[in-house]
């Protein structure tokens, strides 16, 4: 279903259309969702309901054009509405071999996180979620290390430090250890398999989308965006004795002090960017999904983290 000329479209998702049949219901996670299909795509999409008061769908739908700006692969977001609620259908990046008989088969799996870590880091609890300490970059840079000695860790660090960077800029405070992932696709059979860094996913926790639009409003007026984003806790630590994760922009911040060749070439992709291409996809999410003052503070917290990475020595 299309709206004002330049929005994105909000997919109209009902049972009995000959396009959409739903699957399964995803028990991987916290938020209700369910698998869905699309005409005869060989991939599965899931659609993922917002918590209610929240802005969690436009929040996916803006990070996810914002990575490829950067040239950050990333699981492609449509705006959809199922049964009358707004949410997003996200393209699984596992890539599926479709036949009329047997329907989607697999042609890769996914090593997220904490199993990476919980393989090659002497100790580490990969059941544990919230407040996992040990799920700070000296040991994701170890485990990965470990991983790859001989094709060499380079290029998949490289790629996770574009995640970093990317969570920096969105404000994304829930990249846990099983919020980013290795992607093992077959080729040609079990021997031939191909590795990368999985795509970005899940950037529902991003860009103030929890905040009610008193708060918003509030921040915006006294001029304290900046210090709403320094006060978030991300998902990926730096001290091992710490209470809480730093804020993504602050992990960044020491991450390009350490390894500033690493962050370097995506910081120097962000700051080719004009501001009228970052604040474009705030623009055409449809007025219908997120109010005047939702977008205002997006496009502030944009400004405000853009001025910072820019300021980030490499």
């Amino acid at each position: 279903m299309s709206g004002e000329p330049g929005e994105y479209d909000v997919w109209d998702l009902r049972e009995g259309r000959h396009d959409f049949q739903r699957l399964d219901t995803e028990l991987f996670g916290t938020k209700t969702k369910f698998w869905f299909s699309v005409d005869s795509d060989p991939r599965r999409w899931l659609f993922k309901y917002p918590r209610p008061g929240t802005g969690e769908h436009w929040a996916e739908k803006i990070a996810a054009e914002l990575a490829p700006l950067i040239g950050l692969p990333v699981a492609r977001v449509e705006l959809a509405r199922y049964q009358g609620v707004v949410g997003t259908a996200s393209r699984s990046f596992i890539p599926h071999q479709y036949d009329p008989f047997s329907h989607h088969i697999r042609l890769g799996e996914l090593v997220h996180g904490n199993e990476l870590l919980g393989k090659w880091v002497t100790g580490y609890d990969k059941a544990k979620r919230r407040g996992q300490a040990d799920h700070r970059w000296a040991n994701i840079r170890k485990a990965v290390e470990a991983r790859f000695p001989e094709s060499g860790a380079r290029p998949y660090l490289a790629q996770l430090v574009g995640l970093i960077v990317f969570d920096a800029w969105i404000g994304n405070t829930d990249r846990h250890h099983e919020n980013w992932a290795i992607l093992e696709t077959r080729r040609d059979g079990p021997v031939d398999v191909e590795i990368s860094v999985a795509p970005s996913y899940d950037h529902a926790s991003s860009l103030g989308r929890e905040l009610t639009d008193a708060r918003r409003l509030e921040l915006i007026r006294h001029g304290r965006i900046g210090q709403y984003v320094e006060r978030g806790r991300g998902g990926i630590y730096w001290d091992a004795h710490a209470r809480c994760g730093p804020s993504p922009m602050a992990l960044l911040r020491r991450l390009a002090q350490e390894d500033p060749a690493l962050a370097k070439p995506w910081l120097e992709k962000l700051r080719a960017l004009e501001e009228a291409r970052v604040i474009l996809p705030v623009d055409r999410v449809p007025n219908t999904c997120m109010t005047a003052i939702q977008k205002d503070f997006c496009r502030d917290v944009l400004r405000y983290t853009m001025a910072e990475l820019r300021k980030v020595k490499v």
